[in-house]
């Protein structure tokens, strides 16, 4: 069965059927866990890009690989890895995540898959793990397309029971790392699962790219070279560091193999695994967010805006104003925070509405005991990822003491006299001052009382 299975597979692979990970190979690791008696639990992990793929319609339930070895007389032969999950991993912040396009968006998204299955190795081999089923992703920097891919590791069996570690890749801490031009990044491969008394040595080099046949040595990519500056540090049996500082002409997916060795406790090479990434690189380069000239684009009928960001009322009117910033970049999504409540303000309530530009409203029906000059800081910040921008601004609130006259309606007769009253809020001392008529009023603080003698009404 395992040889008809081969020969389908064969024939398959001849005609140019791909599975549907095809052409979104970003690169991707095979491990290995040891579970006695020449039994072998395999790991296939596999990074793709998400353009042009939609996991709505379908992901492949099975990935085969093959299974060659050399130094003894067991045969080749070929197993189905069954699928055990997929998450994606685009290094994205969070408010970028929703224009990934793993969810159809425009920005770079990543998607790691896992198949596992177990297998029976024979001893005294050493056995290739070979999958390549399809091609190099179009946005891995060569200069040869189409590529078809080659992910490969080596276990020998000639040392019982060898064990891999597995190479960490987490939402958190994903193997396709983001970066940006002129930022220095130290990314750290990390290992999980190192038997006690292993150790690794680590080397970078070229992707690979399937041979002549499946049987043939892998081709290594003819486009690629070592990026420049990228370097390693901190090898230990727990991962290394990737140190390197993209510049402008490395925009783009770079492809990095690390060829990890395994040795045991008594020093005998065990097995090789290699894990193929790709380091993302984008221009990250802030535009400006900033708040309208001036700041508060409207305010309510009873609300004055003296200046740019000079706001008053008169107590027991309605403080209504609103406030706007954006970001020229219509991608870009901008919010707009403050500090409330403020003393002497409370129950000024704000909401926001819109993201580029984004608007925030501030209301609160005033009174007497809001009388004073208050300052309301606010920031706005959009999502540009890891640098966002920001801008400040502040608004100057005055709350003015209010004015009512005190009157009833009164019927006199000509050359009589009326007293009027005029009163403010307690607790207010007001000046005051008469425009016309009796020229010694009685002001007392917050109340004035004159006495008129009107000669007509």
């Amino acid at each position: 069965m395992r040889f008809l299975h081969f020969l389908v597979f064969t024939v398959l692979l001849c005609c140019g059927t791909t599975e549907v990970l095809a052409n979104h190979v970003l690169g991707g690791n095979i491990t290995w866990t040891c579970l006695g008696g020449d039994q072998y639990r395999i790991r296939l992990t596999a990074y793709q890009d998400c353009y042009g793929y939609d996991l709505s319609t379908g992901f492949p339930l099975e990935e085969t690989i093959f299974l060659i070895p050399s130094g003894c007389s067991s045969s080749s032969f070929a197993i189905d890895l069954e699928h055990i999950s997929h998450t994606e991993i685009s290094d994205l912040c969070p408010t970028e995540l929703t224009f990934s396009s793993c969810s159809g968006g425009v920005n770079q998204g990543t998607i790691q898959f896992i198949y596992e299955a177990n297998v029976t190795l024979s001893p005294g081999c050493n056995w290739k793990v070979v999958w390549s089923n399809g091609d190099w992703s179009y946005y891995i920097n060569s200069t040869l397309f189409p590529q078809p891919f080659y992910i490969s590791s080596i276990i020998n069996t000639n040392f019982p029971c060898s064990q891999s570690p597995t190479i960490i890749s987490t939402v958190a801490a994903p193997q396709i790392p983001y970066l940006c031009v002129g930022v220095p990044e130290a990314h750290h491969l990390g290992l999980n699962n190192l038997p006690t008394g292993y150790s690794v040595d680590y080397s970078l080099d070229s992707n690979q790219i399937l041979g002549a046949s499946i049987f043939s040595p892998p081709i290594d990519n003819p486009g690629w070279s070592l990026p420049p500056g990228m370097t390693t540090s901190s090898p230990s049996s727990t991962g290394i560091t990737i140190n390197w500082t993209p510049g402008g002409s490395d925009l783009g997916t770079n492809v990095v193999r690390v060829e990890i060795l395994i040795y045991d406790a008594s020093n005998n090479l065990v097995g090789t695994i290699n894990e193929t990434m790709v380091f993302y690189v984008r221009n990250c380069a802030v535009t400006n967010t900033q708040f309208t000239a001036p700041p508060v684009i409207a305010t309510g009928p009873e609300t004055t805006l003296t200046g740019s960001n000079n706001i008053s009322v008169c107590a027991g009117d309605s403080l209504i104003f609103t406030v706007s910033a954006f970001n020229p970049n219509p991608l870009r999504s901008v919010t707009i925070t403050d500090i409330l409540p403020i003393p002497g303000l409370t129950g000024l309530a704000a909401t926001s509405n819109g993201t580029n530009p984004a608007n925030r409203t501030y209301k609160l029906l005033t009174t007497g005991a809001n009388v004073g000059t208050f300052t309301l800081n606010i920031h706005a910040q959009d999502d540009a990822c890891p640098n966002p921008d920001i801008d400040d601004a502040v608004i100057n609130i005055t709350v003015h003491p209010n004015v009512q006259l005190t009157f009833t309606d009164t019927t006199i007769c000509y050359l009589d006299n009326v007293t009027l009253v005029a009163q403010g809020l307690a607790n207010n001392a007001y000046d005051w001052s008469v425009l016309s008529g009796d020229q010694t009023p009685t002001p007392t603080d917050n109340v004035a009382t004159q006495i008129v003698s009107p000669d007509s009404t």
